[in-house]
């Protein structure tokens, strides 16, 4: 029989056979295929969330790995050590807010009341941002807010502050320590000791079968001294690793004083973080969830044991790759707690009404139809394809002229520079908005296109403009970059959705590329998306 105890970021197994071990490991791997694989070369690329340091998995896969085991008839005993506090800080309300909750807001919180574990799913733009505000105040425990980008975090963080107050809220992450760092060291280093001790005394076969006597494994695992140990230290040599200069200029100098209810950073903020702080989240919250798959934010979660409230807000809980989702699920586990579909929020008019216009361009001037090498087909199919380029400008000045504010969502900054000179050749200013501009000037450019909505502009961006970008004025988004991704599309369709006052719809514009077998699927795979995400 397995036996496990169940803590909030980790199930700890503490006594099983070598073949139920096996077979949990097993449970515990993904498989997801290669993308054209070399002949020799294994298909499949393999994640392990097992923790074999401290024989634990993610507990978000919890009832994952009991479903697989019974499958098996393999005994189990999971016992649950999981406790809920709330109210650990008193902080209270300050102003109140804006406007009262929508129905679906209400809802979401209500669920959110009686779940310590989920997803929170709603359309891009109807207001997610509301349901995290209210859990924060509902629970009053130290929390973490994850969000996706710098202007997404300044918005976040300053509408909090005004609701809880500035002295409540934090948007730095403490770093570690050197006496951190070298306490983690070591607790790694007897994790592998301990791991190895079992391997030599039989307890793990670890793919292979060893036995030696206990003063043998004594002296391999440095448990007694030897004669040459104490030699070799008195002469001033010892394993004790040194600090990497690289490392030492990621730590922070002072440790962190103040304790803040709620800090907001973002994903980026997860690098060299302190573990100590990390022990203190009681309540994690990562605004575009999806990302929970990443193994940055499976790593941070696993550090998190007292974090007994996790949730995930998207407009798109679900991926392309059913990879990607069972990672996803051992992150936060695989409950939707709330869902709000998008017909719905358009029947309640939260969202603006998407119009779909398809385009057919002519063949290109090279010859795609045979080709399947996906760079080349990227560079001139989508990128130096001329002919559709120039279909991307008329479409863009025509509502141009008619005073509509456009996006056109590209993927490379090559082809965003191509679309901006053509503009220019019919002496039209154009905004860009990518990774190789400085975050300052990005978060100008992104404010002013958000801004406008008096007179018609044309702004072109990569993926600088992403999640949680706040542009409520865009009446056209021309998807100019072609592709799959579900996450992706939603996320640049969403730019649109937002309903100011006087905004009831806008257009989306996309390609149909015919003209060579995998741009087409993935064409129609766009349509199929729209089409059954609006249900239009």
């Amino acid at each position: 029989m397995i036996l496990g105890r169940v803590e909030h970021h980790l199930v700890f197994i503490e006594s099983s056979s070598k073949e139920e071990m096996g077979a949990l490991r097993k449970a515990l791997k993904f498989y997801q295929k290669k993308f054209r694989p070399d002949p020799h070369e294994f298909p499949f690329i393999i994640t392990d969330i097992f923790d074999k340091q401290r024989k634990a998995f993610p507990t978000g896969y919890l009832e994952k790995v009991k479903e697989k085991l019974s499958k098996k008839d393999i005994d189990f005993k999971f016992v649950d050590k999981r406790s809920y506090r709330k109210n650990t800080f008193r902080f209270k309300q300050k102003t109140p807010f804006e406007n009262p909750p929508r129905s679906w807001q209400k809802k979401a919180v209500d669920n959110i009341e009686e779940h310590p574990v989920g997803f929170i799913s709603a359309p891009t733009a109807s207001g997610k941002s509301r349901v995290i505000f209210e859990t924060i105040l509902h629970h009053k425990v130290k929390t973490l807010v994850l969000v996706p980008t710098t202007n997404i975090q300044t918005a976040t963080a300053n509408k909090l502050k005004k609701l809880i107050g500035s002295t409540n809220v934090s948007t730095k992450l403490p770093k570690q320590t050197e006496e951190e760092y070298l306490a983690e060291q070591e607790k790694i280093n007897q994790s592998k000791r301990d791991m190895m001790k079992d391997v030599l005394d039989g307890k793990e076969a670890d793919g292979f079968f060893h036995t030696v006597d206990e003063s043998s494994i004594k002296d391999y695992l440095g448990v007694e001294e030897t004669a040459e140990e104490k030699y070799l230290k008195e002469k001033g040599h010892t394993d004790k690793k040194k600090v990497p200069s690289w490392k030492k200029k990621k730590f922070s100098k002072k440790k962190s004083s103040k304790s803040y209810p709620v800090t907001v950073v973002c994903y980026q903020g997860l690098d060299d973080y302190s573990k100590k702080f990390l022990e203190t989240i009681e309540c994690i919250i990562i605004d575009e969830g999806h990302h929970a798959s990443a193994k940055t934010f499976r790593d941070a979660l696993s550090n998190m044991p007292n974090a007994a409230f996790r949730y995930g807000f998207s407009a798109t809980p679900w991926r392309d790759q059913k990879h990607e989702m069972e990672l996803l699920k051992s992150s936060l586990g695989e409950n939707i707690i709330f869902e709000y579909d998008p017909e719905k929020a358009l029947e309640e008019e939260v969202i603006a009404a998407p119009d779909y216009k398809i385009i057919h361009p002519a063949a290109p001037e090279v010859y795609l139809a045979k080709h399947t090498n996906w760079r080349f087909l990227v560079e001139n199919g989508i990128i130096g394809n001329k002919v559709r380029n120039d279909l991307i400008v008329k479409e863009a000045e025509e509502h141009f002229q008619a005073g509509k504010n456009i996006l056109i969502c590209v993927d490379e900054i090559a082809h965003a520079e191509i679309l901006e000179e053509k503009f220019k050749d019919i002496d039209i200013d154009s905004i860009l908005i990518h990774g190789r501009r400085k975050n300052q000037e990005n978060d100008e450019n992104i404010k002013k296109v958000g801004e406008n909505k008096d007179q018609g502009m044309i702004s072109i961006g990569t993926m600088a403009i992403g999640e949680g970008t706040d542009m409520p004025y865009i009446d056209v988004v021309i998807l100019a970059s072609g592709g799959k991704s579900t996450i992706k599309l939603l996320q640049r369709i969403g730019r649109g959705a937002r309903r100011p006052d006087g905004k009831d719809s806008f257009l989306i514009i996309d390609f149909q590329d015919w003209f060579n077998p995998i741009l087409l699927k993935h064409s129609l795979a766009r349509q199929k998306t729209v089409k059954e995400y609006y249900n239009i």
